[in-house]
């Protein structure tokens, strides 16, 4: 217990924090309206008793919530959905529909900010465990102490690992279950000697093919669990023993998908045939191949993302320079098997970013999200191999520890000045469907225009009031702006400033998540805020 308090620290301080983003931010982002499929079909499977109707949605039934190559999320998704459901219905909620909306009576709406905060600690809790499973693996590593805790300080204080509490996404579910396998893994084959038993193979398979129904992105996981599992106790190893692991592996992972495969099937879909659409070209930048990295931790991660970046680099020149024999280069003490995962990791990212050069697929935050562990921890073992005691120490209990402080309250403050406009609206208590539609303005043509959410109380209307002379700049979110017009909005003399702040979508982490390079220069450059403006006169 005592060589885990370090880390016990630091995990209750970052979960004071995650809990503390739960305020808002849920549905600006469109891939967030996937959620709205689990409801869908639990109101399928239990109001309606409509299995086919189920399936359908449990698969990604509408082009608008979402596709059906990540039907394992929205299984996920049913626990917050399912708790929401019962407060729902100890709120007053009934089953009968108003025939003018088609909608359920009563109750709090489930689209309701302070309801939408269920979901967002369901968001809160997964990456809280996926914290905890990275320090598991972390101890497997480098063995438990300072440096375990050390790691876990600078991985749970990235931005990256943080910015996704906010959003109803599959990324860190997604990476939960995969370093899940990893860990399962990882401690099986230490304890059985360096050969994983059957049973083992099939229990990684199964998480690692429930993983990939969560989020695909991260195809590279499965090959890194498996050599994991293939590995003997330096080097892979070829034998009959060996292929049946590796289809103990495959047929088990295959099972999950299949399962899903045949959900989809009994709801009109098919989940096989769309996970083919995958390697189809997104938007984004197909120039920034191996540049996309250093630009995104630069802008996002800072200084600190900088360092390491530079240090992650510096493992696989040390190890390369160790292999040559050139002294002074000993290796760090960690587990036998580190230097195998860290290349196939490596050797992950040079795939997608000449498959990105290629024009196939792009890099995005949320990509890079995989790669984030495997980068503190090659960081950290370069760190290690240095010849110098005293350097090490200073490298890893000093600057590292405290670059990463010094970003983390730099992030934090900047991130808690980002306005998304349904929240803005609802703190303001301002009805969009009262303010007349030449109020309704952009400074660019909008991708989504956002409205006031449901009240907390439909009878009272709260907190909405029935003023209407507003002027509401920018509540929108902007996508795609090649080729648009920037027209800033000039307030008239009897408009008065009641709110400003920056748009999302001006915030670093958010802009790249998605858009070419030019699409990102305008988006600095035109520096779009949220903005309320208060008029004197009807």
């Amino acid at each position: 217990m005592k060589k885990h308090l370090p880390f016990i620290l630091i995990f209750c301080f970052l979960a004071a924090y995650r809990f503390s983003l739960i305020d808002r931010g849920a549905m600006a982002i469109p891939d967030e309206m996937q959620y709205w499929e689990a409801g869908d079909a639990l109101e399928k499977l239990i109001f309606d008793r409509d299995l086919r109707g189920g399936f359908s949605h449990l698969g990604g039934k509408t082009s608008l919530y979402g596709s059906t190559d990540k039907p394992g999320h929205i299984t996920l998704r049913l626990v917050p959905m399912a708790l929401q459901g019962a407060v729902w219905k100890l709120s007053g909620g009934v089953q009968e529909r108003d025939p003018q909306t088609g909608m359920v009576k009563g109750g709090i709406h489930f689209r309701n900010p302070d309801f939408m905060k269920i979901p967002l600690g369901f968001n809160a809790l997964l990456s809280l465990a996926l914290l905890l499973v990275f320090y598991k693996i972390t101890v497997l590593l480098f063995g438990a102490g300072p440096v375990a805790a050390v790691a876990a300080l600078i991985y749970g204080l990235l931005a990256n690992s943080n910015i996704y509490v906010r959003h109803i996404l599959p990324y860190d579910p997604g990476l939960l279950f995969f370093m899940l396998a990893l860990y399962q893994a990882l401690k099986r084959r230490e304890e059985q000697g360096g050969w994983p038993s059957f049973k083992t193979c099939i229990c990684a398979g199964l998480i690692t093919g429930y993983a990939f129904t969560v989020y695909p992105g991260y195809y590279v996981m499965p090959v890194l669990i498996l050599s994991v599992l293939l590995l003997g106790p330096n080097r892979p190893v070829v034998s009959g023993l060996q292929i049946g692991r590796a289809l103990a592996f495959g047929l088990s992972s295959l099972a999950v998908m299949s399962f899903y495969e045949i959900s989809a099937r009994i709801g009109g879909l098919t989940y096989f045939g769309n996970l083919l659409n995958l390697s189809q070209t997104q938007h984004g930048s197909f120039e920034e191949g191996f540049s996309y990295l250093p630009k995104y931790m630069a802008a996002v991660e800072s200084f600190n993302g900088l360092f390491l970046m530079i240090f992650s680099a510096s493992f696989f020149a040390l190890f390369l320079l160790r292999r040559l024999g050139v002294p002074k280069t000993a290796a760090p003490a960690t587990a036998p098997v580190f230097p195998w995962i860290a290349w196939i990791a490596l050797a992950g990212f040079v795939f997608h970013a000449v498959r990105t050069l290629q024009g196939h697929w792009v890099f995005y935050g949320r990509v890079l999200h995989m790669y984030m562990p495997f980068m503190v921890w090659t960081a950290l073992a370069a760190m290690l191999s240095l010849p110098w005691e005293r350097m090490r120490r200073i490298l890893v209990y000093g600057a590292a520890p405290v670059l990463s402080v010094l970003c983390f309250v730099s992030f934090a403050w900047s991130y808690q000045q980002v306005a998304y406009p349904m929240d803005v609206l609802y703190k303001l208590g301002i009805n969009t469907g009262l303010v007349p539609p030449h109020r309704l303005v952009y400074e660019s043509r909008p991708y989504i225009q956002f409205m006031s959410p449901p009240p907390r109380n439909f009878e009272t209307g709260e907190p909405y009031t029935a003023e209407k002379d507003y002027t509401l700049v920018n509540f929108c979110f902007f996508y795609l702006l090649e080729g648009l017009d920037y027209k800033p909005y000039a307030p008239p003399p009897d408009a008065k400033l009641v709110y400003s702040g920056l748009h999302y979508n001006m915030y670093p982490a958010y802009i790249y998540e998605g858009g070419t390079m030019h699409e990102r220069e305008l988006l600095k450059r035109r520096n779009y805020r949220v903005s309320v403006y208060k008029h004197r006169t009807g």
